[in-house]
């Protein structure tokens, strides 16, 4: 079976970039042309199966809209994993797009900021290339979590959350 070109794509499937909508252009089974084209996958991505093949609905948006496939990965830069905007994606590596990745809080609240009961200070951590990295002892949480955002940007640059 031979890689979907962009002519068969645009044969079977239409984008709209504003609203990140894929909609079928022929009819499929049960459902006709103009219905949503994909369903949500066991990973919370769409994905739609063109010609016996599986794809993910985010990789032909960024396919139909640039008439190329991305080179590595498709990052959903709000971290919503079925909004396929444009807008809203962009071509990343791996090691961006898990940046993107959203995380949850230490025990203080904030991301990379935990209390240590033996110091009676809040520890700010971030771990980059596999190894953590002790950013330092702080008296309240807000001062850790204003040094690990400061390390997360310098780190992650542009594909750091918003709530890192």
């Amino acid at each position: 079976m031979s890689e979907l070109t962009l002519r068969r794509l645009r044969e079977v499937a239409a984008y709209d970039p504003i609203t990140g909508q894929m909609t079928a252009k022929t009819h499929r089974g049960r459902k006709g042309a103009g219905s949503p084209l994909g369903s949500l996958h066991s990973n919370d991505y769409l994905s739609a199966v063109i010609d016996g093949k599986r794809y993910f609905v985010h990789r032909l948006a960024w396919f139909l809209a640039t008439g190329s496939w991305p080179a590595a990965e498709i990052d959903h830069i709000n971290g919503v994993r079925t909004d396929n905007r444009l807008i809203n994606l962009r071509q990343a590596t791996r090691k961006q797009n898990a940046a993107n990745f959203a995380r949850q809080p230490g025990s203080s609240g904030f991301l990379g900021v935990s209390w240590s009961e033996p110091h009676k200070k809040y520890r700010a951590v971030i771990n980059h290339s596999g190894r953590q990295r002790h950013l330092g002892w702080f008296d309240n949480p807000d001062e850790a979590a204003n040094h690990y955002r400061s390390a997360a940007i310098e780190l992650r640059g542009q594909f750091v959350r918003g709530d890192a």
